[in-house]
């Protein structure tokens, strides 16, 4: 930290050099962390304005609550917004720091093994806005798995961008190299890339063995579409056979609550949303891993709650795979539940899930729902 460490010489000459011999700069924003940065002298300018003059790699780590303000930024910091980003979240922390060490050009396990804390007690912390000149002697040689591995399981497990992802793990070397590279050069080979993905599966902890079993599941279907176009019953047999014998990560999602029109529940891997057209809201969101709070909304308005990650992970375990998933009871009730629906569906290639709530027309009274989604079993 400055503060303890540029105590000998003008300490603004010290920064500088600090800034000038790093490769990497690592700029954390609180809210209102640049508010004083359009005042000529205002010291978080300066030096993020030299990082950028002598063409340093800048990264934003956006701590909650903070907003780029609404007028342009000063010419000399103009091109901060645009520089790549993290916004750190405590149920991922290990995928947000994960994300931080790819958008590191000096990166290495380094940041992993012996700094993750210092951005968890800042992130904690919340207060001023620090940037920290991170210098080359920092930094040691890399590990096994580099750091495009570690992007590559972040794009494909935390994002489900397999299509980024899997080429970064086929360059890598690790558990995950063989299905990767299978993968990119023997996808007509659907069964044994499937395999592969399993074998990885087998040799990793979780959450990424789950991450691994799902995409193996997701090539097994893929060979038993091809198959059934072929009319091929015996590899048919087979398939579902080796389907079947998947280990799977079982957990519920219990929803119940009332509206006045229609409700609609989107489920990713690290987002959930919750709609409501002229509605009530859930009376709960109940998972394996939680439960989240009762959500209230203004009658006869159309709005949306969006939750954060760790509230994501509150309810359902990481590495679920919601191509698995079926809803296992859907009771409706009220006065007008009998002119209700609700409809449940898989979103493509097993992103996610969406339920909706609604009447077929909009009546003037309630109707109640509950409902049950089952992953895995």
């Amino acid at each position: 930290m400055d503060v303890e460490d540029l105590k000998s010489g003008r300490f603004n000459e010290a920064l500088l050099n600090e800034i000038d011999s790093s490769t990497d700069m690592i700029v954390v924003l609180s809210p209102g962390s640049l508010d004083r940065c359009f005042q000529e002298g205002d010291w978080l300018r300066w030096e993020v304005a030299h990082a950028i003059a002598r063409g340093k790699n800048i990264v934003t780590v956006m701590l909650r609550g903070f907003a780029w303000p609404t007028e342009p930024l000063p010419e000399d910091i103009q091109q901060l917004p645009y520089f790549q980003g993290v916004e750190p979240s405590h149920a991922l922390f290990g995928a947000s720091v994960d994300k931080l060490a790819t958008l590191l050009k000096a990166r290495t396990s380094f940041w992993r093994s012996r700094h993750a804390g210092l951005l968890a007690a800042v992130a904690a912390a919340g207060c001023m806005a620090v940037v920290a000149a991170l210098a080359v002697w920092f930094y040691r040689p890399s590990q096994p798995e580099g750091s495009e591995a570690v992007r590559g399981k972040y794009l494909c497990f935390a994002q489900d961008d397999w299509r980024k992802g899997v080429p970064l793990l086929a360059e890598q070397p690790g558990v995950l190299k063989a299905a990767a590279l299978a993968e990119i050069q023997s996808a007509s080979n659907q069964v044994e890339v499937a395999r592969l993905w399993v074998a990885a599966a087998e040799k990793l902890p979780a959450p990424d063995k789950w991450h691994c079993y799902r995409r193996g599941r997701y090539w097994f279907r893929k060979a038993l579409e091809s198959a059934q176009a072929r009319q091929d019953s015996k590899q048919i047999e087979a398939l579902n056979s080796e389907l079947s014998s998947l280990p799977t990560l079982k957990a519920s999602l219990k929803i119940s609550g009332q509206s006045f029109h229609q409700e609609t529940l989107v489920l990713r891997r690290s987002s959930m949303s919750w709609t409501t057209h002229s509605g009530v809201g859930p009376y709960f969101i109940r998972g394996t891993a939680g439960d989240l709070p009762p959500l209230t909304f203004a009658y006869g308005k159309v709005a949306t709650r969006t939750f954060e990650p760790e509230e994501v992970h509150k309810v359902l375990p990481e590495g679920i795979d919601f191509s698995t998933a079926k809803m296992t009871r859907q009771q409706l009730g009220g006065k007008t539940g009998r002119y209700s629906v609700i409809e449940f569906k898989i979103l493509e290639d097993g992103a996610g899930i969406s339920v909706v709530m609604r009447e077929k027309q909009n009546y003037f009274d309630a109707f109640t729902f509950d409902v049950t989604i089952e992953f895995g079993q």
